[in-house]
């Protein structure tokens, strides 16, 4: 069928007749995609005189990962099903969320990973990975630990890649030797990314996307020691020791394939991958003092800025009212218990979707409602209940005939019987 086998990737298939045609293969799985229908046309029914095959159409599920289209030409990509069922699975559905992978100051040490990551997962089911076209360069954050696997005090490395607005590959990988500073282990971070930077970079120039790679991939780091180690190799006692697989980033530093750049830390995003997100918080903390918002409400602050937003103003809620507890809520409420007399609070809460306390306040304070027995008022009734209740109202209404002032003496009852007090006898009787 004229496909070849792309050097940077052995999964992935090319064919460039008549427009390019890609075929990515995982197990029994194949995801086709062409620059014309009838290329994508010819190129199954190809298949299918070859092979048995099934034709999902559209790609929409792959391997856990769900794809969706915007009208604009976006690509989107989530987890969310995935997630849900592997927190199932781990019976972690009741977790409660947080914004950030780890408390702040956590080291690491040996953890269960599902305990670890369920309470992120359960916080993060929403979010996406959101590709659009885009005229920015690939480029990449890096950033290091030192010593922060206290276990062996080895670093972890952190690097994202971004291309067409959204990530494209990223690693948190703990670092193979002991760092003896963090110079050292940003400059080991570097390394890895650099190697990374460099794959990417070669698969891109196989697909055809040459004319985005004209100029060096940045590389942005917060640490200018291991960006002036990169840029000028001179002999230095504290740093003649590093390995010199380490050195690779120099290599392709000085070839042009990459450009390390400084960056500020609170910028760097590659900090997640290394550390907890405490470093923002404090710093707002230190400016604001007392009136600083609260930790959550930082994180989920910054979540968004890095998601594109620019401005702090509220989001627009149109159609909600300033107080909850206003005359249309309770018009709502009052309609609904007219239309079923026996309808609980829960009920009122779920049919208008307000808290079960103010539903409270507006039922007693507002209509100045009070609460019937469910004794008196069950929500559903047999035919022999039905029966039993006829008959004792008419008892009732035969006995307030005969004496008027009988109600005075009831105590309690249910819908067979009524409890009777007899000022006489001193001895509480039924009927």
């Amino acid at each position: 069928m004229g496909l070849e086998q792309m050097k940077t990737d052995n999964c992935v298939y090319i064919k460039r007749e008549e427009g390019v045609l890609l075929v990515a293969i995982y197990v029994d799985d194949m995801i086709i995609a062409a620059e014309e229908e009838n290329t994508l046309i010819c190129f199954k029914e190809s298949m299918k005189k070859l092979f048995e095959i099934n034709d999902l159409g559209a790609l929409n599920y792959c391997l856990g990962i769900r794809v969706q289209r915007g009208v604009d030409g976006s690509i989107s990509l989530d987890q969310e099903r995935y997630i849900e069922e592997l927190l199932e699975k781990y019976e972690m559905k009741e977790s409660k969320p947080i914004s950030t992978p780890m408390d702040p100051n956590y080291k690491v040490t040996k953890i269960s990973p599902i305990d670890a990551c369920s309470p992120l997962l359960e916080k993060n089911i929403g979010p996406k990975i959101t590709f659009k076209k885009s005229t920015k360069e690939l480029y990449g954050y890096v950033d290091a630990d030192w010593g922060g696997n206290l276990m062996d005090r080895k670093s972890h490395s952190g690097f994202v890649f971004y291309l067409a607005g959204g990530p494209i590959a990223w690693e948190s990988k703990k670092q193979q030797t002991v760092s003896l500073s963090s110079t050292e282990s940003e400059y080991i971070a570097l390394c890895e990314a650099g190697k990374e930077a460099v794959h990417i970079r070669m698969l891109l120039d196989e697909l055809g996307f040459g004319e985005i790679l004209e100029g060096p991939t940045v590389l942005r780091t917060d640490n200018q020691g291991a960006r002036q180690l990169t840029r000028n190799p001179v002999y230095h006692a504290r740093t003649k020791h590093i390995d010199i697989k380490w050195h690779y980033i120099r290599d392709i530093y000085n070839e042009g394939l990459v450009e390390v750049v400084q960056t500020p830390t609170q910028e760097n995003v590659a900090d997640v991958f290394t550390k907890s997100l405490t470093k923002t918080y404090e710093l707002i903390k230190e400016a604001f003092g007392d009136t600083a918002l609260s930790r959550s409400r930082t994180f989920e602050w910054f979540s968004r800025f890095l998601k594109g937003r620019e401005k702090i103003n509220d989001d627009q809620h149109t159609g909600r009212p300033r107080s909850l507890r206003c005359e249309e809520n309770k018009l709502k409420i009052k309609e609904l218990i007219k239309s079923n007399r026996i309808i609980s609070i829960k009920d009122l809460s779920s049919e208008t979707g307000l808290s079960v306390g103010l539903c409270h306040q507006i039922v007693t304070k507002d209509l100045d409602m009070i609460r019937t027995s469910s004794k008196f008022a069950p929500r559903i009734l047999t035919e022999e209940q039905k029966e039993v209740r006829m008959d004792v109202c008419k008892n009732m209404v035969e006995m307030t005939r005969t004496d008027s002032e009988w109600m005075q003496k009831i105590i309690t009852g249910d819908e067979t019987w009524v409890y009777q007090y007899d000022p006489e006898t001193k001895r509480q009787s039924s009927q």
